[in-house]
């Protein structure tokens, strides 16, 4: 009998540590939108929790009636199908807003049964994050590649740059603050702006920040001081005055730090998921992004993340050209499904998905929808 050295065993040891810390990886092929597609955002209706809304890059927009066990294509009216921010008004959820890769906004009035472009002032057409005020939602933000924001005070009748003192008009991700909404904070391509007169006048808080695109920014709802950022190529940085100043926070990460999703749990704000792009899966950390824990999805870039507000155990992931994943529980049990997200009809549009799978993953591993 061949003995085992001291080395091997070590080099075992080593490697059955790192399985376990990360889940294998999955053997299934590319499902969901073809062609590397990205979930731009996810949003839940906040009256009904069971309705959500998803834009595709190349795909449109899709609706769940059933808390995502099936979706319908629902694009009418929309003339480019590059969606990427999806919003809904808090007071009216038939009200929604999309943006679109060089279409501009779209608007809809029942529920996305139908869109129609509210562009009337809008000087650049590539939108990517939009944001409404919680006081008034005529009031909006969008934010452009290129030509910075623009905002509308009449539910997208009339747009207009507010860009004086925006030094990079390359807009990811725009953040309200719920308890002061003239507090409004940009993430860029130069890094994280703040207004604090509803966007008449922007001024940097970098100080601390690594240099690259902020591409998702989240304040804590209730202590509207703490702020987390995420960038693509530095991870996380929290800020507990306003911005003044980040600290980085990326104990526990993995080493691609391409963050572009953090969701907080509203029951609990110590509990924080971050999602990042290019094989990164979901990380969670539940002392206030202090220190972060694999929770599934390791071979998965995810891009977008929301939590149901009316169960904070429900956990939506949207992925980089593998669709949208859901987290209800932990369940040591593996179950396959066909049906999902209906294929869009064929149309001869190249942009639009042509097949869609949906998956189910449990026991540290997520739903695929």
């Amino acid at each position: 009998m061949r003995s085992i050295s001291i080395h091997s065993v070590h080099s075992i040891l080593v490697l059955l540590s790192l399985w376990l810390a990360y889940p294998a990886r999955e053997t299934m092929a590319s499902i969901g939108p073809t062609g590397g597609s990205l979930f731009g955002t996810l949003a839940i209706d906040p009256k009904e929790p069971n309705t959500i809304y998803t834009p595709i890059d190349g795909g449109g927009v899709f609706k769940s009636l059933d808390g995502g066990e099936n979706w319908a294509e629902v694009n009418t009216g929309l003339d480019n199908w590059g969606t990427h921010f999806v919003v809904i008004d808090p007071n009216n959820s038939n009200i929604l807003y999309v943006s679109t890769h060089g279409e501009g906004i779209y608007k809809s009035t029942d529920a996305a049964g139908n869109w129609s472009a509210i562009n009337e002032g809008l000087t650049n057409l590539v939108v990517f994050p939009l944001a409404i005020a919680p006081d008034d939602t005529g009031t909006i933000y969008a934010g452009t590649i290129g030509g910075g924001i623009f905002k509308t005070t009449n539910g997208g009748a009339q747009w207009a740059a507010v860009n004086r003192g925006l030094t990079n008009l390359t807009v990811r991700y725009l953040a309200i603050d719920s308890q002061t909404p003239t507090t409004v904070y940009a993430g860029t391509g130069g890094g994280v702006f703040k207004s604090t007169d509803a966007g008449d006048h922007w001024y940097a808080i970098n100080e601390g920040l690594s240099l690259g695109s902020c591409m998702i920014l989240l304040i804590h709802p209730r202590d509207s001081n703490t702020l987390y950022a995420g960038f693509n190529t530095a991870g996380v940085f929290k800020s507990t005055d306003g911005g003044g100043r980040w600290f980085s926070r990326n104990q526990g990460l993995s080493t691609n730090l391409n963050v572009w999703a953090l969701a907080m749990d509203h029951q609990d704000s110590n509990t924080i998921y971050v999602g990042i792009r290019g094989w990164g899966g979901v990380f969670k950390s539940t002392d206030g992004g202090d220190h972060w824990a694999p929770t599934g999805l390791t071979n998965r870039g995810v891009t977008t993340l929301i939590i149901n507000p009316f169960d904070a155990r429900t956990v939506f992931a949207g992925t980089e050209g593998s669709g949208v994943f859901k987290e209800p529980r932990w369940r040591q049990k593996v179950v396959e499904r066909d049906q999902g997200i209906q294929p869009p009809s064929d149309s001869g549009n190249s942009h639009r998905p042509k097949r869609f799978k949906r998956y189910l993953y449990e026991h540290r591993r997520w739903r695929h929808l």
